[in-house]
């Protein structure tokens, strides 16, 4: 077959298949859409109501989330502690890095102390239904972000109070934004923080590609 047929005959194939060729025949490819792994780590709080040497002062609960910013259904979560914390096994709150089987619990904060989301247990939430296994060192949450969406991040913390309305001690977010090409190679360290009337906290995390779809 002469070059020019053989020329002729690959630009029908490509165009037929859909195949964009570029001069010197490189392929380039645009992404479709990017799998990205959010690792939650470590939260920090402080409690107005603690005084300075005083010790679990507070009972917590919370949620962490990620999805993209196209999202409009409830965003997959990670919950640590349920509001009623039905079926607790213990009177009261437990420790942060208490067995599995306590994972529904509310939790104690003291003045200020950092938690550790790998010795805790928490379970998974996908849209509006949260009815996973507790497990400890569950704080992945994997999400997919097409080119032109953002990464959307938060944590919410409340204060459970038997007798009055619960307290909102940490309601920190954030929205990421790249291009295609630094979504690519996403893998960075990144913190949420925020003050209300009642708290404050700081949550650091993680982020990174685990594959391109194209």
């Amino acid at each position: 077959m002469n070059k020019l047929v053989r020329r002729a005959y690959v630009m029908v194939a490509a165009a037929f298949c859909g195949i964009a060729l570029l001069p010197g025949n490189a392929y380039a490819a645009e992404p479709k859409e990017f799998v990205v792994k959010v690792v939650y780590d470590t939260v920090e709080i402080d409690s107005d109501e603690c005084s300075i040497g005083e010790y679990n002062c507070v009972d917590v609960y919370g949620k962490l989330t990620a999805d993209n910013s196209a999202s409009t259904t409830a965003r997959p979560s990670l919950e640590i502690g349920t509001e009623d914390a039905d079926d607790c096994p213990t009177p009261g709150s437990v420790f942060w890095d208490e067995d599995a089987v306590a994972g529904m619990c509310h939790r104690y904060v003291d003045d200020v102390r950092v938690f550790d989301f790998a010795k805790t247990a928490t379970r998974s939430c996908t849209d509006t239904v949260c009815d996973g296994a507790w497990r400890k060192n569950n704080r992945e949450i994997e999400i997919r972000v097409k080119p032109g969406q953002s990464i959307d991040t938060s944590a919410t913390f409340y204060d459970y109070d038997s007798l009055s309305d619960n307290d909102l001690m940490c309601n920190a977010a954030y929205r990421h934004t790249y291009t295609s090409e630094q979504m690519k190679t996403l893998n960075g360290s990144y913190a949420l923080s925020n003050s209300t009337d009642d708290g404050w906290c700081k949550v650091k995390f993680r982020m990174y590609t685990t594959s391109v779809v194209y």
